[in-house]
């Protein structure tokens, strides 16, 4: 199964996969909705779904959707592809299940191999992104030496919007997301990296845990 809010990439991937004989799609969806309710409702075996991680501003966000396919549908492998490709962004959806990530940069050709080592049980992502992964866990300090512990609580406005950073989202699509000023959206970034002590999204992605625990 497919799921994109863009129809031009729904058919051009469908198009792409239609030509591979071992592979046969069981839908396309532009919505998360529609994508849950195909899984709830079909009688076919889905083996995988692959899924944007950011769609419309009124969708689900990208992890939560992650997180109730590995809980509804453990048996239905993830692989994402998204133009949000960056370590946060995939750090994230790796510990929320995936089982890959691609960035739509990428070729069709890479698309049908991730999609055929998934198939075998194997978590694939692109050489450079692997690379960049474990240069940033090299470098990142050890959990009882984070930056700038949390000595206050982040607001649950400010948490939205560093989470949503964290997936990979600009500030004008927080904005968009949960229709505030993208003044707002800056101020509330600003005021959560001064109480993480942080002041990069580089910095803000070794801190993660800080933001998963909400």
């Amino acid at each position: 199964m497919l799921l994109d809010d863009h129809p031009i990439v729904l058919e051009g991937i469908q198009r792409r996969l239609q030509g591979v004989p071992a592979f046969q799609i069981a839908g396309s969806y532009s919505t998360a909705r529609e994508l849950i309710h195909a899984l709830a409702t079909t009688t076919q075996t889905v083996h995988l779904a692959i899924v944007d991680f950011s769609l419309g501003p009124h969708d689900v966000d990208g992890i939560n959707l992650l997180r109730a396919l590995r809980l509804r549908y453990p048996r239905t492998a993830v692989l994402v592809l998204s133009s949000h490709f960056n370590p946060a962004t995939v750090s994230l959806a790796l510990q929320a299940g995936v089982s890959g990530f691609l960035s739509k940069s990428q070729g069709a050709d890479e698309l049908i191999d991730a999609i055929r080592q998934v198939a075998r049980g194997k978590t694939y992502l692109p050489a450079d992104m692997r690379q960049q992964l474990a240069e940033l866990s090299d470098r990142a300090p050890a959990r009882g030496s984070v930056p700038g512990q949390v000595q206050e609580t982040l607001t649950p406005r400010e948490y939205e919007v560093l989470r949503c950073t964290l997936e990979g989202m600009s500030t004008s699509e927080i904005s968009a997301k949960f229709s505030r000023a993208m003044s707002t959206i800056s101020t509330q970034k600003k005021s959560g990296f001064q109480k993480l002590g942080i002041r990069t999204d580089a910095e803000l992605f070794k801190v993660r845990s800080l933001i998963e625990k909400g």
